[in-house]
Order: structure tokens, then sequence, then C-alpha cells
């Protein structure tokens, strides 16, 4: 890296070149022979009025620098330790020009993206040395005079005692890492932020004592810099020590040195009650011991396989960020958080991109609930949020946890290579992972607004579900521009992945608007319980809240949306089939695309929209499907299936090629506003791929289904069981809950399942 000696106390200046370029070009074996050049002699920039101090710099063999041509880059090493140097390539493939673009440090480079970035961690920092300053060249030939692109944040720590120093969080108004745009600045270049994180933390390779005193230098770009906060953690684990420093505005110019000095740094000495095991859990008894643990995780104290319980319910009156957290166990003991206006689920980073009150998890979060108003998070914020929930962002395992918090989440972030895509994933309670036996109250809305993205879920427990059980969801949950949206889960449509969900029921209402306009990628699902989930296992659920999926897209055929009472789609070949067993929904089913160009069908269905091995489960809603005519209304289509919509066959044989239902009941009744009679399966294709040609498809399919007239549903041995009445007009899942209400007495009685809650299961 550049070499860089501290000349006076206190005092430091940064590099900056206005050698004019030479205009010849050297060639080694076919290749250009760049020259790296720094001022010489060396630049001196003023520290403070009185002109003292200077930095020295030179080039060195080990530094890499990177240049491109926009279309090839490979990293150059200097040959001497000189303030001008030939180079010589160290990896990758010489670029050819006719215009060169070189970036110092090598490793701020993102060769995949082009982007010349800021980190927002400088791990292993040995005080007092610094390294890698950003330099930018741009030249028409091989001579590169590189400029300094920030300024430089000198910033000197001590004071009494031999506490150490651990880590040095910093934060600000304005982005302090993040991609640098490279913008002219007279004869130089300096850099510009625009996305990213307000945030930058040092990390320290040896600890210093604060009787040794520390200093930090940091890259910044040229700025004013408000709310300028210093947390200064100490290097010991499991105990809250900060000092915080705020209300300075802090100046930055391009090549020159800020100093900021703290001399009386004085380490809290509370701890959190307890030692952090089983017998003995870390307490925590107030705000004041929560904002601690949260600070001590972002500092990179993360309570490893540690125990910590919440004694209180606690109400944030100051604004809290997200953190991540590797304890054991974090026990809610059946309390409350209640958030304030100003906590921030979104403050995230690219590095590490989960919101929530606890952003990444290892171990479990158990008997927590979040309250409190209700939070929009908007494009700008969330540019970097890829997986969110209330309670947990990502990973570990959540139970007995509960959200209360209305969350309107909107993300401009895109994909632009779909088949790369790791997509958005947002759920009441939590974005991805394992929830159990927990509850959603909160209205849940994930907006995308730039379609090039295809993988996207969203649902009112989970976003992407590995296991869901013993949940259920009462808020209603939105997905505009989303690809799988599901009551309890998005799900995940990923064959390796499988979803399982059991013993979970959904009230609220589900909405699925999908818009992505790729014919790879042109299918979008909603499900009352699940969004997706091919090779998934679906048991024992229940939905009583009315399902729409929407398709806004033209441009491509084939099928474009499901939409379902139980789940959205539940195969896509014949080695990705999903099992939905002991399942029902009560409610109305709607599937309607914004086009009626040929080809785009919706589907509808009471179980699953789209295949799956489907036994023993009960629909009784009526099924929707329409699509919008050039006359912009909607006419209605017969793609609706009572149990299935839509189901793929092999070409070669009669064998179902993506699963079918069996044992399964449904009203007698034609599709919702239309005189086409109700069928099992709304929609097979029996050629293995999505058509409209009549001569190789069937329009409904009644095997594995046995209709019903929803007059005579119902029978019912006795209007009264034990003490409790059952009136004319009671609805039927508590009447199957009750075991009072059988489908078919020569066939199976549906009757309350085991476990908390207990849902209709057959005997």
């Amino acid at each position: 890296m550049k070499r860089i000696a501290y000349i006076l106390l206190s005092v430091a200046a940064i590099a900056a070149c206005t050698k004019e370029q030479n205009t010849h070009i050297d060639s080694v074996e076919g290749e250009l022979t760049f020259t790296a050049a720094t001022d010489a002699p060396l630049t001196r920039t003023t520290m403070n009025a009185a002109g003292e101090g200077a930095w020295n710099i030179a080039w060195a063999i080990s530094d890499q620098i990177r240049i491109t041509d926009g279309t090839s880059n490979a990293v150059y090493k200097p040959t001497t330790a000189a303030t001008r140097s030939p180079l010589s390539k160290y990896s990758g493939t010489a670029p050819t020009g006719p215009v060169f673009y070189a970036y110092y440090p090598s490793g701020y480079y993102n060769v995949n993206t082009g982007v010349f970035s800021l980190p927002e961690l400088i791990g292993s920092y040995t005080s007092g040395t610094f390294t890698g300053f950003p330099m930018y060249a741009q030249s028409e030939n091989a001579d590169l005079a590189f400029k300094n692109v920030c300024g430089l944040l000198a910033l000197s720590l001590s004071g009494e005692g031999d506490d150490k120093i651990g880590r040095v969080n910093l934060s600000a108004n304005e982005y302090l890492s993040g991609p640098m745009t490279i913008v002219p600045d007279g004869d130089a270049w300096k850099a510009e932020i625009t996305s990213g994180s307000k945030e930058v933390a040092v990390s320290f390779l040896n600890y210093k004592k604060l009787s040794e005193g520390a200093i930090i230098y940091l890259p910044l770009p040229e700025g004013t810099y408000t709310n300028f906060t210093i947390n200064v953690l100490s290097s010991k684990q499991g105990v809250s020590y900060a000092h915080k420093v705020a209300t300075k505005d802090i100046v930055i110019v391009r090549s020159q040195v800020t100093p900021i000095t703290l001399s009386t740094i004085a380490f809290d000495t509370k701890t959190l009650n307890g030692t952090g095991t089983a017998e003995d859990p870390f307490l925590i008894e107030n705000e004041a011991d929560l904002l601690a643990l949260a600070a001590d995780c972002r500092g990179g104290i993360l309570y490893t396989g540690q125990y910590i319980k919440i004694v209180n319910d606690i109400t944030l009156t100051a604004a809290h960020k997200p953190f991540a957290l590797e304890c054991a166990e974090l026990d809610g003991n059946g309390k409350t958080i209640t958030v304030a206006a100003g906590f921030d689920f979104s403050d995230v980073t690219s590095d590490s991109p989960n919101g929530g009150f606890i952003s990444k998890l290892k171990g479990t979060v158990k008997d927590l609930t979040i309250d409190g108003p209700d939070v929009t998070i908007t494009a700008e914020e969330s540019v970097n949020v890829r997986r969110f929930g209330a309670v947990v962002g990502f990973d570990g395992t959540v139970r007995n946890c509960c959200n209360k918090v209305n969350i309107s989440f909107t993300s401009s972030w895109k994909e632009d290579n779909p088949a790369l895509a790791k997509g958005i994933a947002m759920g009441g309670v939590m974005g991805y992972g394992s929830v159990y036996n927990s509850v959603n109250e909160g209205n849940i809305s994930l907006t995308l607004t730039n379609s090039v993205n295809p993988a996207s879920y969203v649902g009112g427990i989970s976003g992407m579900g590995t296991t869901v059980s013993g949940c259920s969801n009462i808020g209603n949950v939105l997905g505009d521009g989303v690809r799988y949206t599901g009551g309890i889960t998005g799900g995940n449509n990923n064959s390796s992945l499988p979803v399982t969900a059991d013993r979970c029921i959904n009230s609220g209402a589900v909405t699925g608007i999908y818009k992505y306009s790729n014919a790879n990628y042109c299918q979008g699902a909603a499900g009352g319980i699940v969004g997706a989930a091919p090779k998934g296992t679906i048991t024992n659920c229940g939905n009583s809240g009315q399902v729409i999926g929407q398709h806004n897209t033209t441009g491509y055929s084939g099928p474009i949306i499901y939409a379902a009472g139980i789940v959205g789609i539940s195969a896509l070949s014949s080695s990705a089939i999903g099992t939905v067993q002991n399942c029902y929904n009560t409610a109305d089913i709607i599937a309607r695309t914004e086009y009626d160009n040929v080809g785009f069908k919706p589907f509808a269905a009471g179980i699953s929209g789209r295949g799956g091995n489907i036994t023993n489960c009960y629909t009784g809603g009526t099924i929707y499907t329409k699509a919008k005519g050039n006359d912009g209304l909607y006419d209605n289509k017969s793609y609706g299936g009572a149990i299935i919509g839509y189901l793929w066959y092999n070409s070669s044989s009669s064998i179902p090629y993506e699963g079918g239902a069996g044992l399964c009941w449904f009203p007698q009744q034609n599709l919702g506003g239309s005189g086409a009679s109700m069928r099992t399966i709304g929609y097979v294709s029996k050629d293995a791929k999505e058509t409209s040609n009549a001569t190789t498809t069937t329009r409904g399919s009644d095997t594995g289904g046995r209709k019903f007239d929803r007059t005579t549903l119902l029978s019912v041995g006795t209007s009264t069981i034990g003490e409790t009445e059952y009136p004319a007009g009671t609805d039927l899942v508590t009447l199957l809950n009750a075991g009072v209400a059988t489908l078919d007495s020569s066939f199976c009685t549906w009757t309350a399942g085991t476990g908390t809650p207990a849902y209709p299961v057959f005997e």
C-alpha cells in the first residue's frame, strides 16, 4: 500500500498531483507500459493556519492499482518505490484504451460492478498508521497522474486508565461510506457518495489503552457533515461501554486533513446484570440496557453463545437502529418493545442487507412483541435492504413472537441479471428464516418500484419461509410488483429449498400484483397461506382471507398470475411437486390480468393455483378469473378450478406431470360470474408447455374431486355440544373445529387438530 510517514505531532498532509501528463506510449509484448505519478517534490497540504506538517508519499512495490478502459481491466504494481514509477501487470486483462481510468487502492474497486467504494468497516486497524488513501487518474495515454479524491479525518483519542479501545463507530447526516462517483474538481478529481451508509466503523488490530492514546485516520469525501457522532467502544465483550460525542459540524476538504481530538474519554462502568449463562442471563431492564446491547452488537460485540432476557416492557424514546445478534437465546419473557417513531428499521448496508428490530440472528428469539407507530420505509432508505422483518430480518429462529406494527416498505432495488437475483424477502415477523407459534397483527405492504427483479417475496409472518408452524396472520398483506405474496409466507420458488407450513391460519386479505416483463420470469403468485412452495409441504392450514392475484404486464405469452386459497404455486415440474394436505379455504379467490393478449391467462383455485399433490382439502369460496379486454372491461375466463387452477401433464402419457387432486371437496356451483361449471382442475395442458391450443388442452377436469351442494354441505348431529350451542348460520370453520360438521358421513369428519393453535384436520 502507499507508504505514508508521519512528520509532526497531530498534523498531516495528503498528496495530490498536478504533474502534467506525457504524451508517449511505451509497450512491452504488445501491452502498454503504464506510469503512475504523484507530484514531485512531494505535495504539502496545510493542516492549520501556521502551515505546519506534511505527509511523505511515495509508491511502494506492494501497492496495487486497478486500470480499466471500461471493458478490460487489470491490476498493476509499481516497479520502484518512488513518486513516479513504471507499472507491471499483476493480474487481469490489460486495457487497450482509448481512455484509461485508474483507481488506487485496487481493493476498493469492484470488478463486477465497476464501482469504486469506501468501505463501511475498516478492520484490523493499527493505531497511527494509514494505508489506501483513495486516488484516481484518467488519461488518453499511458501516463497516469493520480489525484487524491477524498479528505482525511485525523481522530486522536485518549483518556485515563487501563481500559482499552476496541472499536470506533462514526455516523453523520451524510454518507460516510459506499459507492464513490468521481467528478472533476478544477484540475483534479473528487469523490461524491449519494447512496450507501451514513456510518463507518474502525476496528483495532491491537487494542490501545486510553492512557496510551490512539490515532485514527479516515478518508471521507469533501463536504460538511452535521450531527457528527463518535462512539468509542471498549474491547471488553458483554459489557455496555460507550463514549459518545455529538453536536459538532465537521468540514472535510479534498486532499487536506481535518483534526479532531477527544482527550478525556471515560468509559461507562455500568454493566448488564447477569453473567450471560442460561441460568443467569444478561438482563435488559430498561431502555438504557437495550440501547447498550444494540450499541455493543453494532460495534462488533455480538454476545456469541450467550443468553439474554428482557425483564420489563420497554418504550424506546430515542432513535434506535437494527443490530446483528449471535446469542444462544434472547428471551422476550412475554414483554413488549414499543419502538419510537424515530426507529429506523432500514438502516442497512449492501454488506449487511437486513432490516428489522434485529437485523441478523444466530440463535433464537422468543416470547417478544414489537409494537409502536406505523413504519414507512421509502425507496431511498431501503435501496440496500434484501431481507426485512419487524422482529428479525435474516436467519435464526423466532418462537412465540408478535408484530403489531403496520409496515409500508418501498424498494427501488433491481437485479439486472434475473438468473442471479438473490431476491427481496419481507415478512411481518421475519424476513427469512424459521418461525414458530407467532402472530402478525399489522398490515404489511411491500412495493417494488423497479420491475427488473423477479425474485421477491412477502408474507404476513415471513418473506421467504423455511419452516412456518403454528402461526397466524390477521393483517392485510400487499405485494405490489412482488412475484410471490402469501398470507403467512411468500415461500420459496427454489425446488432445492422446500417450504414447510403446518397449523397456520390466515384471515387477512392477500393481494399480489406482479409486473415483471420478461418471458422467462412472467409468472406471479398469491396464496392465502404460501405464495410459492414447489416440493414444499403444507398441512393443517386454513385461509379465510380474500386472495387477489393480478398481473399488469403485456408483451409475453404463457400463464401469468396464479391466485389460490392455500398456495399460489405448488409445482414447477415433475421433479418439483409440493404437497398440500388437510387444508381448507373459505374465502373468495380472484385472479385477473390487465391485458387480454393471447396466452395471458389468470388462474384461480380454492387450494393451489398451479399443480401439487392435493389431498383431503376443502374449499368453499367462489372462484373468479378475469382478463381485461380491449374495451377496458373485465370478461370472465373459464380458467378457475375448485382445487387446482392449472396443471401440466406429461406429453407422452396420461400420468399427471405436476401432481393432481384426490379426496377433495368443493361447492357444486358455476365459476364465479359465468355459466361455466366449476371443476376440480381449471385448466390442463397435455404437452408440457404453456399453450392455449385447444387441440392439446382440456378446459377443466373433475379427477380427484367430489362436488357438494352448498345447501346440503353440513350434517350436524345436534345443535348443542356440551354446553355450547351453535345457532343457524354458524361459520363452517367453527363447526369443523367443534367436530360437528361432516362432509360425508361415509368418508370422514373434519375435527380439531392437535397443537397450539388447533386447526381443523381430517380424522
